[in-house]
């Protein structure tokens, strides 16, 4: 896996990409789903092939200070790691991230 951007990155064909929960405040519930199906909770793995697009949500516990740190990690012996944080709005009770892998 290979970091191209903000929330975007490149696999290998068959090479796994695996998104977990890592360090989080005031968090109720994570779920994710892929291409826009099922959703289910992290952690969650994604084959390389195409075009994929992963969208996590958060669910707060309070009103604010919220956060999840999303850890992003490839299969492949070079493969990059990356996390990503997802931050509480003021008064929102979830916030979604969509990170794709192309």
């Amino acid at each position: 896996m290979i970091i191209i951007g903000d929330r975007h990155y490149r696999a290998s064909a068959g090479e796994s990409v695996t998104f977990q929960l890592g360090a989080s405040s005031h968090v109720g519930s994570v779920a994710a789903s892929v291409n826009n199906g099922p959703g289910g909770a992290l952690p969650i793995t994604v084959v390389g092939s195409g075009h994929n697009k992963v969208v996590v949500t958060v669910g707060f516990t309070g009103s604010q200070d919220g956060s999840a740190d999303i850890l992003i990690s490839g299969s492949a012996v070079s493969s990059s790691t990356d996390d990503s944080r997802i931050r509480q709005l003021t008064r929102l009770s979830f916030r979604s991230g969509i990170f794709i892998i192309d």
